[in-house]
């Protein structure tokens, strides 16, 4: 399945691709809890939410000042 590039969730690869982190990095960011996770009922795979990416995004920016 192609992802839609505009969709809400994003796979933990394709987020990994799109922030050019290393897959093992962002999951190291999830289970320090620096990015939630949302998990579909009855489905095992994981997804993060853009909303909370970018807001991630804003508060790194914040923290490198």
């Amino acid at each position: 399945m192609k992802p839609r590039p505009n969709g809400r969730l994003v796979s933990l690869a394709n987020a990994a691709r799109e922030l050019g982190l290393a897959y093992h990095s962002l999951c190291e960011l999830i289970q320090r809890g620096a990015l939630p996770v949302v998990r579909l009922p009855g489905m095992r795979s994981i997804y993060l939410d853009r909303r909370d990416l970018d807001a991630a995004i804003e508060s790194w920016k914040e923290a490198a000042r």
